[in-house]
């Protein structure tokens, strides 16, 4: 019963006090404030997300961007007179006037050193001499010339 009769005072003594002129424009107030937060909120947000995506989207043109540049430097690159070279040499067996071929043991310590490209390319220069084709002569890492 203390209860109630508590509960109804500070019922009564916040009617009496704030339920006026004043308390009413506090409590527009407070109601307005809140929902321009909300508002604002909102729109933050909002422009949050299209920022992410507008930063995606110039991301994938930069990449884009990166990949047609790649592909301009290999097709320059595939029509240059090296590439056409190196082809000619490695499919073809083709070589300049003067080049030689040495041809080394398999079992010697500076075949053991190279690495299994390098022992496929001698290979093959090797079998290119068998059957009489030019080949070329390179320097490897080692300073070995095949």
């Amino acid at each position: 019963m203390k209860l109630v009769e508590r509960l109804r005072q500070q019922l009564h003594y916040i009617w009496f006090n704030y339920a006026n002129f004043n308390g009413l424009v506090l409590l527009l107030a407070i109601i307005i404030a809140i929902s321009w937060v909300m508002g604002t909120m909102s729109t933050i947000q909002t422009n949050f997300s299209a920022q992410r995506a507008l930063d995606e989207r110039k991301q994938q043109l930069r990449l884009a961007q990166l990949e047609v540049e790649t592909l301009k430097y290999e097709q320059n690159y595939y029509k240059s007179a090296e590439y056409k070279e190196l082809e000619a040499r490695s499919k073809l067996g083709l070589a300049d006037p003067g080049e030689k071929q040495l041809i080394l043991p398999e079992n010697s310590a500076a075949v053991k050193s190279l690495d299994s490209q390098t022992i496929a390319h001698l290979m093959l220069k090797q079998l290119h001499a068998t059957i009489r084709l030019p080949c070329t002569s390179q320097t490897s890492n080692n300073g070995l010339i095949f």
